[in-house]
């Protein structure tokens, strides 16, 4: 990663990370969020939001703190960004992955 682990990415609308748009970038995108993130070792992640407040923490750092209020409701979704054409083949996997309603 290059620093974006744990920050939101506004694709289909916006096509920005949720740190410009909320200018939390400085404060909370630090040198330590970058960071948390260990290539080629399994990280933690943990989502956390209530009602239009959005939290991410990677391996226990926070990541994203912003607040949201156009987005009632959504889906949840696993995906991977950023893979060029001809690299590869990569393997990506989740576990113990936990869901519950606050």
């Amino acid at each position: 990663m290059n620093g974006t682990a744990g920050d939101f990415y506004d694709e289909a609308r916006r096509g920005t990370w949720w740190s410009e748009l909320t200018q939390t970038k400085d404060a909370v995108r630090t040198e330590a969020a970058k960071a948390a993130f260990k290539k080629g070792e399994w990280n933690q992640y943990r989502i956390v939001v209530k009602g239009d407040h959005y939290q991410s923490f990677v391996n226990g750092v926070k990541a994203a703190d912003f607040k949201q209020p156009n987005d009632p409701e959504g889906h949840i979704g696993f995906q991977v960004h950023g893979i060029k054409k001809g690299t590869g083949p990569f393997s990506v996997r989740w576990k113990n992955v936990k869901i519950r309603e606050l």
